[in-house]
């Protein structure tokens, strides 16, 4: 799947079908009620948002015509039939998969005295493995990495650790910094395995490989494998088989979120407590893509950073200089990138970000797409430390499938790029990494001060301001949306000299959030609104048979269809079609279809209880669409009839915002305190002269 800008897009939000089914129609039977893997049909982007709203466990696998969802039993499954949902079945029975891979785990092990990894580990570690492995590689290369530990502990006393690779580790130096996390979502063992992998290399390739040594000398790498140790503990100890009241061993080795309000007990409760901890970041939080209900497996949590997991996190990046950032999940074969919503819009550093992107996509075999592709997504991480904190922010969703399969193909294979994995030949996500790790080293892509200082200055940046959520949904369905929050944030990092000229590694002065946005100049105008003409003597029955999620050649007549062209350069340059439907009376009801040059189903609009419907394209290829607009219901006897009309909107050039500055301060060993502001902008170098006053 390749995602681009080109996304359609319905309007309006979709309200669920009755428990009968469209029009009536007879629900399908049940389905088998052990825990399945399911491709739900989804071919607009309407249908992913509504079945978003539904409370069920969206693996955030998918392509352009389906979503992939775990259902656990009947209930789920109702829940999906009532809503008028088909699907697929991928896993008919998800435990006796885990059994299976469990299997071959242990037969590789077996047969694998050490495995081609880094570390040559054959197995899935448990959270006391990265605890110990950690702590021996820090101990074993002093000179090359120190523990880390982050200031918070999570719900159940925890603590977060990890590693922090240099040469000369301890020393304040400047140099721009990576940052690795895992283990967000508990059930998503590769990420952290993954996460370590990396960590190995850098360490066991120093001295020995001429790129490792140049990478480890010039920049500095934080390694976090388990971001979410709690619920890690929870799935990864978990054994399928025995039964609690509510779940199986099994549901609780699919647990995605923390442990918070089940503290003591969250193995014991329901998989469902806790907070989903991507979704609980300050970027974009308490928008679409994330919930407000506690059962829900994106429950953004009852504030932006109110889960200490996510505070360490934030306090992390907030203390450094992190150019680069990677956080790792299973599965689909994806980058993404900012925005995680399409109404954020593109950044300025749009091109750079979508370049890295695809670079790193063209080692593992994935596809690099912003972060809405599939849809909207608030709350994450990278949303804030990329528009709060600037460092170029990703997330991988590694392999193909499942949430930790065997460990030869989920963890050895995508990891170093071999058979079966997508980025065979390509070198994997190791390659991947290392694309990420020259990024960091790459002063284009962050800032660069220069100056001079005596030995032993501590400089200093600071900032500190203000910061928006999205206005929060108060419901699953956003259907109800408050206010934004506003919430206070501070960077503030430091540097100490050793004496004479320094380099130190930062980011732009000006937060991405307030900077502009990414556009361009338009090659032509747009074209001309078009009114859509509705021949008035054309009175079509009510059909309320046809699916609802119906691919072009199952929808039945009668119908109306209204065609037009979309045009492209140097005739006209549209970034944006809009096609508008409106009638008298709520009561009525018209759907709106919208197909493209070929028959092919592009993007839909059915919602009811008003009098109008609405489709979006973005970046819309040229050509002849079709409009097929449905009489779903008439209100009493009379015919409500329909008008409407085709909008285009050209591109919007680039915007530029407020100008920010970092308060800088440098006090010397003899006392000596400079204070001052400094604008500096991405791929900027702004030489400070005597930094501190006066130079060593």
């Amino acid at each position: 799947m390749r995602v681009a800008r080109a996304v359609a897009v319905a309007v309006a939000t979709v309200v669920l079908l009755s428990t009968t089914g469209a029009g009536g129609a007879p629900r399908p039977p049940a389905r088998d009620p052990k825990t399945q893997v399911v491709d739900v049909s989804t071919p607009t982007r309407a249908d992913k948002e509504r079945l978003q709203q539904l409370g069920l466990d969206l693996t955030e696998h998918g392509d352009a015509d389906s979503l992939e969802v775990v259902l656990y039993g009947e209930d789920d499954d109702r829940r999906l039939r009532d809503a008028g949902f088909t699907y697929t079945v991928r896993i008919g029975d998800l435990a006796a998969r885990d059994a299976a891979n469990r299997q071959a785990d242990a037969q590789y092990a077996a047969a694998t005295t050490a495995s081609p990894l880094p570390s040559g580990r054959d197995s899935y570690r448990h959270l006391a493995d990265y605890e110990r492995e950690l702590a021996e590689l820090a101990k074993d290369h002093p000179t090359l990495a120190r523990p880390i530990t982050l200031n918070h502990r999570s719900w159940e006393g925890r603590s977060i650790t990890g590693i922090e690779i240099t040469r000369e580790p301890d020393a304040e130096d400047g140099k721009p910094v990576f940052l690795m996390l895992g283990a967000h979502h508990a059930r998503e063992w590769p990420s952290a395995e993954h996460s370590i992998e990396f960590a190995y290399d850098l360490i066991r390739g120093y001295g020995h490989d001429a790129r490792t040594t140049a990478l480890v000398d010039t920049t500095r790498t934080i390694v976090i494998p388990v971001v979410n140790p709690d619920g890690f503990v929870v799935s990864r100890e978990a054994r399928p088989g025995a039964a609690s009241q509510e779940f199986s061993k099994h549901d609780f080795e699919m647990k995605r979120k923390n442990c918070r309000d089940v503290v003591g007990a969250c193995d014991r409760r329901t998989r469902l407590s806790g907070v989903d901890l991507n979704r609980n970041y300050g970027g974009l939080w308490g928008g679409s893509g994330a919930s407000p209900s506690v059962s829900s497996d994106v429950y953004r949590g009852p504030a932006p950073f109110s889960e200490p997991e996510v505070q360490g996190i934030r306090e992390l990046i907030a203390s450094r200089q992190v150019a680069v950032l990677v956080s790792n999940h299973t599965y689909s074969n994806l980058i993404l990138r900012v925005p995680g919503t399409i109404a954020q819009g593109f950044p300025q550093e749009e091109p750079q970000a979508a370049a890295l992107g695809e670079q790193m996509a063209s080692r593992n075999g994935y596809d690099s797409i912003p972060g809405f592709g599939l849809y909207d997504t608030t709350g994450s991480t990278e949303d804030w430390s990329f528009w709060t904190a600037g460092a170029l922010s990703y997330t991988f969703e590694i392999g193909p499938s499942e949430f930790h399969p065997p460990y030869e193909t989920g963890v050895v294979a995508e990891y170093l790029g071999l058979s079966p994995a997508a980025g065979a030949g390509g070198g994997g996500n190791r390659a991947a990494y290392f694309d990420a790790l020259e990024a960091t080293a790459n002063s284009s892509l962050h800032a660069v001060l220069t100056g001079t200082a005596p030995s032993g200055s501590r400089l200093s940046l600071t900032k500190t301001f203000e910061t928006a959520t999205s206005p929060v949904c108060a419901d699953d369905f956003c259907n109800h949306v408050g206010e934004a929050q506003t919430f206070e944030d501070t960077l503030t990092s430091e540097m100490v000299t050793a004496g004479g000229a320094f380099t130190w590694h930062v980011n732009p002065s000006t937060r991405p959030i307030v900077a502009g946005r990414h556009g361009r100049e338009p090659l032509a105008p747009a074209q001309p609104t078009i009114t859509m003409v509705n021949d008035p003597a054309v009175v079509p029955e009510e059909n309320i048979h046809y699916p609802w999620s119906p691919t072009p050649s199952r929808i039945d007549p009668p119908y109306e269809t209204f065609q037009f062209e979309v045009k492209d350069p140097p005739t006209a340059d549209n970034e944006r079609v809009g096609v508008h439907i409106e009638w008298s009376d709520p009561a009525t009801d018209w759907d709106l279809y919208l197909l493209d040059a070929a028959g092919e189903l592009v993007t839909a609009s059915a919602l009811w209880g008003d009098n109008d419907e609405d489709v979006t394209l973005f970046d819309p290829a040229p050509g002849v669409y079709t409009a097929v607009v449905v009489s779903y219901d008439q209100a009493d006897r009379t015919f409500d009839d329909w008008s409407g009309e085709v909008t285009f909107t050209g591109p919007s050039p680039a915007t530029s915002g407020a100008e920010e500055a970092w308060l800088f301060r440098c006090e010397t060993s003899d006392g000596v305190v400079v204070v001052g502001e400094i604008v500096v902008d991405r791929g900027q170098t702004v030489d400070l002269g005597q930094a501190c006053g006066r130079s060593e």
